[in-house]
């Protein structure tokens, strides 16, 4: 028999925090799932981390050529996904027990072809305090209560659930270099120009480590942040409630702070708007003049991810 939902992970080169992604997956309250597993030519001991495991849930196919990008491992992993329902997990990314459950019902209820559920971005943690906390605020830059998607706003692809027919209607992940702004919201952007209805839940259900936000992430082998978070938020409720709480409470770090974010409210409400009616990503202007040609943002990220500077 078939699962009910097929999770896909694009995966490269980071067994050890990829293996904190499985184990997130493994603590579902929900278990008729499979977990498929795409690696970028890993070169690494991802395989044999994936092998631990021994769930016969839980699958792993490496390329054979590297792409250097998540489009690729994502769109073979749809392909090979056989559930009725379909979800993204990034390798940096955890759930919390009750997403995938919580996310069924919730898409069974509604009228909506895609759901994307409220995630608690987690804010570096600082090892030099004893004991380290841990602080997130709520994913994105706009008001945590909308109910639908807006273009002004990031929906990591570890927060989507639809049916896989949705995801081949709107079609494969495009390569970084056709796109200014990150594969994955130029899906969910394409996916709105064609009709589709997208709506966001109101419970936080997944945890995102965003790796761009720390400087050589993918670089060193370091787990102390993943280990910390599944130990305490994931699988236990040491420290859950203070994070769901400050994603509650915590826009996006500086939002609506100084000149700089005063015209980006500014761009929002006026040019951001015109460009979507044109068919046009409103944040497709901002990354052309900040970053300067397509995938220049993607390989921005990538270099703060492989370097110990400062992004």
């Amino acid at each position: 028999m078939s699962p009910k939902i097929s999770i896909v992970v694009a995966t490269y080169n980071s067994s050890q925090k990829l293996a904190y992604a499985i184990k997130s997956v493994l603590a579902s309250e929900f278990d008729d799932w499979e977990l498929v597993i795409i690696g970028d030519c890993c070169t690494d001991d991802t395989e044999s981390c994936v092998a631990e495991f021994d769930d016969p849930r839980v699958s792993f196919f490496n390329l054979s050529v590297n792409s250097g990008q998540q489009a690729t491992p994502n769109n073979v992993g749809v392909e090979r996904a056989v559930g009725e329902y379909l979800c993204f997990l990034n390798q940096d990314d955890m759930f919390l027990p009750w997403h995938l459950g919580s996310m069924l019902e919730a898409y069974i209820q509604s009228s909506a072809d895609l759901l994307c559920a409220r995630y608690a971005q987690i804010v570096p943690i600082d090892f030099s305090k004893s004991p380290p906390s841990i602080v997130a605020f709520n994913g994105g830059r706009r008001p945590h209560s909308q109910t639908r998607y807006d273009p002004h706003t990031s929906y990591v692809a570890s927060c989507w659930f639809m049916r896989k027919s949705v995801a081949q209607e709107v079609g494969e992940w495009i390569t970084e270099s056709r796109s200014y702004i990150t594969p994955s919201q130029e899906w969910l952007f394409r996916a709105h120009r064609m009709g589709k209805q997208i709506l966001c839940t109101d419970r936080v259900s997944v945890i995102a480590v965003h790796s761009g936000s720390r400087p050589g992430s993918y670089s060193n082998k370091n787990q102390d942040e993943h280990k910390l978070l599944f130990n305490e938020v994931v699988t236990t409720t040491n420290q859950r409630d203070a994070v769901l709480q400050t994603a509650d409470e915590n826009r996006f770090p500086h939002a609506g702070r100084g000149m700089r974010h005063a015209l980006t409210d500014l761009y929002t409400a006026t040019l951001g708007r015109c460009f979507i009616v044109m068919g046009i990503h409103p944040k497709t202007p901002l990354k052309m003049l900040r970053y300067g040609r397509r995938g220049g943002f993607v390989k921005h990220h990538q270099r703060v991810t492989q370097s110990d500077n400062k992004p």
